[in-house]
């Protein structure tokens, strides 16, 4: 969703792993892209985290909430 001064907000599915992030692009190893990244751009955006929520459960099959795995909110621009 794009605001007023040009700048993007979403949501992406977001992981700590030794204090890094990754997220989530929705990939599996096709054409050399990994299912994770540490570039933002390369990532699923969601309008609602709700929805990203969804695929965490539904998609990565996280049945209870994870510390290390969970929806995060977003700016681009």
């Amino acid at each position: 969703m794009w605001g007023d001064n040009g700048v993007e907000t979403g949501w992406m599915i977001e992981s700590r792993i030794n204090e890094q992030s990754w997220w989530w692009t929705g990939c599996h190893d096709i054409d050399g892209m990994n299912e994770w990244s540490v570039d933002s751009n390369d990532c699923v955006r969601f309008c609602r985290k709700e929805d990203a929520e969804m695929v965490i459960v539904g998609v990565l099959g996280l049945k209870r909430r994870s510390p290390n795995v969970f929806a995060s909110d977003h700016q681009w621009g």
